[in-house]
C-alpha cells in the first residue's frame, strides 16, 4: 500500500503543480490585456473631437472680440445681421461694452445644438469671461450661407 500512496501523493503534487501553472498563465493573460487596453484605448492620449465649422466661426469672432477687431468681428455676422445694424454702430456698442464691463479674457464654446425649430442651424452656447464683469454664457445662433460659410444670424449678448 506505501508504493500506491507515494504515486497517489505524486500525483496530487503534479496536479496542483498543473493547476498552478494554468492559474499563472490565465493571470498572465488578464494582466496583459489591461495592460494594452490601457496603452491603446487611454481617453488621455486619445485626440481632441475636431470643431465644428460653426464653432470655428464663433471662435474667431470671439478671438476678434477680445483683441477689440470689432471690423474683423463684424464680418463674423451675416448679411441680415449686418443690414440691421452697421459695423459702425457695431463698434460703438462694443466699445461702450467694453468700458462698462471690462475686456473680454476668454471664452469657450459650452455646448453646440441644432436649433429644434431650424435644423438647418446651430446654437452655441459660449462661456465668455470679462475683466469687470466675470464669467457669463452667451447664446448665438449661426446659420450656413449660400457660399457654405456659417455666419451669425442672431446672439444673445457679446
Amino acid at each position: 500500500m506505501a508504493p500506491q500512496s507515494g504515486n497517489r501523493s505524486q500525483s496530487i503534487r503534479a496536479t496542483l503543480r498543473l493547476s498552478g501553472f494554468v492559474v499563472t498563465v490565465i493571470i498572465a493573460g488578464v494582466v496583459g490585456v489591461v495592460i494594452f487596453a490601457v496603452l491603446h484605448f487611454n481617453p488621455a492620449t486619445a485626440a481632441a473631437p475636431q470643431p465644428t465649422p460653426a464653432e470655428r466661426v464663433i471662435s474667431a469672432f470671439y478671438h476678434a472680440a477680445a483683441l477689440q477687431d470689432y471690423g474683423t468681428a463684424y464680418t463674423y455676422f451675416a448679411p441680415e445681421q449686418q443690414a440691421i445694424i452697421t459695423a459702425y454702430s457695431f463698434k460703438l456698442s462694443a466699445d461702450l461694452l467694453d468700458a462698462q464691463e471690462g475686456k473680454i479674457t476668454t471664452y469657450h464654446a459650452v455646448r453646440v445644438d441644432r436649433d429644434a425649430a431650424h435644423p438647418a442651424q446651430v446654437v452655441v452656447q459660449e462661456s465668455v469671461t470679462r475683466t469687470h464683469q466675470g464669467s457669463y454664457t452667451v447664446s448665438v445662433t449661426l446659420a450656413p450661407q449660400s457660399d457654405g460659410s456659417w455666419r451669425i444670424i442672431s446672439e444673445s449678448g457679446v
